[in-house]
């Protein structure tokens, strides 16, 4: 240990030295910023770049968008929710990762809402599109690219453009059989989206065969899936309704007999019943069975009075 006075002599003697450098470094520098100013410019703004994009995509900074778009949504207003979650978009940083995969889980959120709840099916598919983009950048073999592809194709059908409904229907069915194939319920919602869309398209030949192909995954699948017994009388009667119009009144008269079997087996609770009741009389009517479409068309009208019971 050195004494005191020493010691203090050295402390003076390293300060003096320090300060030295630091001058010698300060000129060098100002004279190189002199000689050649835009390197130097470009890192300062470089350096600046870095801190702003630090602080603008902090973690903390994204869980406030989050919470604010979720707290949003609960009020319903999903206009303040949708320009929220644009500036958590606009701050989206790369790579992208799981928190950009919530953000798009949060378009597609808004875009169920819009659909479903508002009817306004032009912001859904915006809001879908959104989605999409941001789980294709994260990753093209997201399970949720499937149903994204189906939702943004269903509300290109609630707008009336069934050409896009359809691209889009045939897009997750492709994602669905590659890389979903093990989730037969996942194919077969596709698979009865794209049946109905083609059946308004008038491209017969393919919604039967969809129609059919729903059918026959449903009939396998009854066994795991406990709903399939109800489901299928949907299927079953828009398919007796395509060959109704289509002329072929035997397959017609086949499916709407086995349609009604099902709905009356279960008992089922829907405007849905009715209609497919005088889509048969239409086709009793056809075949000059007057004394049976009339019967069928009375037992509709009952039905339809009996769901605006209250409490029916």
């Amino acid at each position: 240990m050195l004494p005191p006075p020493q010691r203090k002599m050295l402390l003076i003697l390293i300060g003096r030295v320090l300060r030295q450098g630091v001058r010698l470094l300060l000129d060098r520098c100002w004279a190189s910023f002199h000689a050649r100013p835009l390197p130097w410019i470009l890192a300062v703004l470089l350096g600046c770049s870095v801190y702003i994009a630090s602080v603008r995509c902090s973690p903390e900074r994204w869980e406030r968008y989050l919470a604010v778009a979720e707290m949003e949504f609960e009020k319903q207003h999903y206009e303040t929710a949708e320009s929220t979650l644009l500036e958590a978009a606009r701050e989206v940083p790369r790579p992208l990762g799981p928190r950009h995969l919530a953000l798009a889980n949060l378009f597609r959120q808004l875009g169920h809402r819009y659909g479903l709840s508002k009817k306004r099916y032009d912001r859904a598919a915006t809001n879908y599109q959104r989605a999409i983009y941001l789980t294709e950048e994260a990753d093209l073999k997201h399970p949720s690219l499937g149903a994204l592809y189906l939702e943004l194709g269903q509300a290109y059908r609630g707008q009336g453009d069934l050409e896009n409904a359809e691209a889009f229907m045939r897009k997750a069915l492709a994602f669905s059989e590659e890389h979903l194939a093990v989730d037969a319920e996942a194919v077969r919602t596709v698979v009865g989206n794209l049946a109905t869309v083609l059946d308004k398209r008038d491209k017969v030949e393919d919604a039967e065969a969809f129609y059919l192909r729903e059918i026959k995954m449903m009939d396998q699948g009854m066994r795991k899936h406990h709903l399939y017994h109800v489901w299928i009388a949907y299927p079953l009667a828009d398919l007796a309704d395509l060959y109704r119009r289509q002329g072929k009144t035997g397959d017609a008269e086949h499916f709407f007999k086995r349609a009604l079997s099902v709905m009356d087996d279960v008992k089922l609770n829907d405007s849905a019943v009715p209609s497919v009741m005088e889509n048969y009389a239409k086709l009793l009517r056809q075949l000059d069975r007057l004394d049976e479409a009339i019967q069928i068309e009375g037992r509709a009208e009952a039905y339809r009075r009996s769901l605006a019971k209250p409490g029916s």
